[in-house]
């Protein structure tokens, strides 16, 4: 019987949504099974971890050979932890009969040296370089007021900083769960804890774009993207990320609230929501075909943008890896659906390889 795993790298992230995954899998007649990368077996090709059994609608220990499909859902820390498991992992992608549904993308700096040189792309991306020193910190936040520092790899907001210059001070503020820590010194003592701050891992700064509502609160535009089994890309999600008044990231993990697009976009007038729908059309069919050009065949994408006060579109990040928990908060029928994609797109590929065997015979 085909099968799907579900690798993670903690055994009660994402429980519920994984078991939603696995409801619906075993209906279509998938084994699913769910491990941790640390329990691959690269000399046998086997893994141990749990299979999830219909009758008694849990997981049970097991362990089972290489499943045909793979849904990675590992979110690592830092590239020391992704570097760890970097043989197990490669195993499995190796490995002739396993297809991969979900990949890690490139860190950020990595991403936007690439996708700068595409000319549709360009005009969308922020200013981006990587952060070199303290000094050149110092420089440009001096020269533009206000920039953005991000770890190069990361997710879910964490470990942001934005440096303000303001006089003889710098001013810095970061997102410590849902609070926002602001601490201000002379340049001297900014530029001692940044220089310790970019030392310990890589960072890449942009310029602090205005991407707040009337209200000072900072907001974004989650889409998700899903491949169907014909191999065609819809939007298939797509809402807003309030964060907190004169916050600096709209994050859920730092109190942010979702908002439903239909929503938002009534406050505008024709003419600006047109222009904003024209270009999100333009980067959502230009992104997944030219990611899946330069490195290998995605499943879903999760694209964040951010909307400026003139109602110019910014690509903020791209997720290989797109999160659904905002969607679970508006709607739980979206939700559902969102969780059931992947275990369609497997049965549709297995329902097209069997009606081609079917058809050589």
């Amino acid at each position: 019987m085909p099968s799907i795993g579900l690798m993670t790298l903690d055994e009660q992230s994402e429980y519920a949504f994984h078991l939603h995954i696995a409801k619906r899998a075993v209906e279509n007649g998938l084994d699913v099974y769910r491990f941790l990368p640390e329990a691959i077996d690269e000399r046998k090709k086997v893994i141990t971890g749990w299979r999830f059994f219909k009758e008694e609608k849990t997981w049970l220990s097991d362990r089972f050979s290489y499943p045909n499909f793979i849904y990675d859902r590992c979110f690592y820390r830092n590239e020391d932890e992704q570097k760890q498991f970097e043989s197990k992992v490669k195993s499995l992608q190796h490995n002739p009969n396993t297809l991969f549904l979900t990949y890690d993308l490139p860190d950020k700096w990595t991403f936007y040296e690439i996708m700068k040189h595409n000319e549709l792309i360009k005009p969308y991306l922020p200013d981006t370089s990587y952060a070199k020193n303290a000094k050149q910190l110092l420089k440009e936040a001096k020269e533009k007021g206000k920039i953005l520092l991000k770890p190069a790899f990361g997710f879910a907001g964490r470990g942001i900083f934005v440096i303000e210059h303001k006089k003889d001070e710098f001013v810095v503020k970061t997102v410590k769960g849902k609070n926002t820590l602001e601490k201000s010194s002379d340049g001297k003592n900014v530029g001692r804890w940044l220089q310790a701050l970019i030392d310990k891992r890589s960072y890449i700064v942009q310029p602090f774009l205005n991407l707040s509502d009337d209200s000072n609160r900072p907001f974004d535009l989650r889409l998700l993207l899903q491949k169907d089994g014909q191999g065609n890309w819809n939007v298939r999600g797509k809402v807003l990320r309030f964060g907190k008044g004169k916050g600096i990231i709209s994050n859920l993990h730092a109190g942010g609230e979702p908002v439903p697009y239909d929503k938002w976009r009534e406050r505008f007038p024709a003419s600006k929501i047109a222009f904003i729908e024209n270009e999100i059309h333009e980067l959502t069919s230009t992104i997944p075909p030219l990611l899946e050009t330069i490195f290998r065949p995605l499943v879903e994408l999760g694209i964040d943008l951010g909307i400026d006060q003139n109602g110019a579109v910014w690509l903020l990040e791209v997720s290989g890896k797109p999160g659904r928990n905002v969607y679970f908060k508006l709607d739980r029928n979206v939700y559902a659906s969102l969780c059931e994609a992947p275990v369609q797109y497997v049965t549709d590929v297995l329902h097209t390889a069997n009606g081609n065997k079917e058809g050589e015979t």
